[in-house]
């Protein structure tokens, strides 16, 4: 890539010089960490330059030219891994700072919830509007599911409750793909038709909370699910 762009053709290795520095990003390097590789670049084209002009092969002229393309383009590299590694830490950032704002708001609201359906009714209409599907929370009380639907009692189909079965039983978060196989690797796919995550506290699970949404699937990955642990923490 490096031989193609001394010789005018930038596009791959600017892609290539892009996606290094989005990955470098969302992996939690430094700019300092991406940037080395760029100093080594021109220490070697010294070195290079040094050698060649002590045994009198090239030209003065042909290696100034020779050094220039080499030079422009580790420029061009370093420019564009260091542009797309700050839009990806600033995309991150601000991600992040809208992810405590609905912490934020959501925590403010259900202060001011007085009792155990106000709670239930609340929470299960904020995470149905912010994941864009239907939520089922189950209870356990006295050994015996009790399961609800924006705060109403409702009975979740065969295949919710199979998966909020088996979370409850296993103390692991299940979901079901779009084909409907299951697995409780998270990175299996972005989306997913049902997710049941256990609910618990000091040590004991009390619950599963289920989302569901059989026309789209539901867009979750890490971060939804730190968001859902978050909520759940605060209910």
């Amino acid at each position: 890539m490096v031989i193609d762009a001394i010789d005018g053709e930038f596009t791959v290795f600017i892609e290539d010089m892009e996606k290094a520095g989005y990955e470098r990003a969302i992996q939690g390097f430094q700019l300092a960490n991406v940037s080395d590789a760029y100093q080594i670049f021109l220490e070697t084209c010294l070195s290079i330059l040094k050698e060649n002009l002590s045994s009198g092969k090239w030209s003065n002229r042909q290696l100034i030219e020779e050094i220039k393309s080499f030079v422009k383009v580790c420029f061009m590299g370093y420019a564009s891994v260091a542009g797309s590694f700050l839009r990806t830490r600033e995309e991150i950032i601000n991600e992040k700072v809208s992810f405590l704002q609905k912490l934020l708001d959501f925590t403010r609201q259900m202060i001011t919830a007085v009792d155990a359906e106000s709670v239930i009714n609340f929470a299960s209409k904020n995470i149905s509007t912010f994941f864009e599907a239907e939520v089922f929370l189950s209870i356990n009380r006295n050994g015996k599911m009790i399961h609800f639907q924006n705060s109403e009692t409702a009975k979740p189909n065969e295949s919710v409750a199979r998966l909020i079965k088996q979370s409850f039983k296993n103390t692991t978060t299940v979901f079901s793909d779009l084909n409907g196989n299951l697995s409780t690797d998270i990175d299996v796919s972005d989306l997913k038709r049902i997710i049941a995550i256990p609910i618990g506290a000091h040590g004991r699970v009390h619950g599963v909370l289920a989302l569901t949404n059989y026309e789209k699937g539901v867009q979750f990955s890490h971060k939804e699910l730190e968001m859902l642990l978050q909520f759940n923490y605060i209910v």
